[in-house]
């Protein structure tokens, strides 16, 4: 978030089409087919943390240092906390961030894990996100548990909106 405030880019935000495609074998098509059937027409390949800090950020739900002060995004600052509203300026900007989003469409579960390390090959990644970039059974559970952690919170699917871009039903599935 103060990246975005000095002027920085918010990089890629990278996705999958669920939708059946006929570029599938049978083990992709049961994947997709149903995650499409539960209502996720997208898969985060990349950029799940920035897009899911953005919304948070956006819904005040944590404070950033800036300018030598605690800073929520607007009108749910603590004071006991010493929390004050981000200015208007600033806010504006955030909501004028360009986000690139990539869609990708008929690829494969391997496909979208390299997608993933290929466009992670300038940044470390923790050994437990390059294991769960792979396409295995243990990496499909752990992100389904997740999921069902996040839906209890409130009982509805996850939602991520960025000024501009609104994509429904996204999901924890960073293949």
């Amino acid at each position: 978030i103060q990246e975005l405030l000095k002027g920085e880019t918010a990089g890629q935000l990278r996705f999958c089409s669920n939708r059946p495609h006929p570029n599938h074998t049978l083990k992709d098509k049961n994947h997709f087919r149903g995650l499409y059937e539960d209502g996720y027409e997208y898969s985060s390949i990349d950029g799940n943390n920035r897009s899911t800090t953005l919304a948070q950020f956006f819904n005040n739900e944590f404070s950033i240092e800036f300018e030598g002060e605690k800073k929520v995004f607007y009108n749910k600052c603590n004071l006991e906390k010493g929390e004050t509203n981000l200015e208007e300026k600033h806010r504006t900007t955030l909501k004028n961030v360009t986000v690139s989003i990539v869609v990708y469409f008929g690829v494969s579960r391997d496909q979208c894990a390299a997608s993933f390390r290929s466009h992670n090959q300038s940044t470390k990644l923790k050994n437990q996100e390059i294991l769960n970039s792979y396409p295995y059974a243990i990496s499909s559970w752990i992100r389904e548990e997740g999921n069902k952690l996040v839906k209890k919170k409130d009982d509805k699917p996850v939602s991520v909106t960025i000024p501009g871009f609104t994509l429904e039903n996204h999901r924890l599935e960073n293949h």
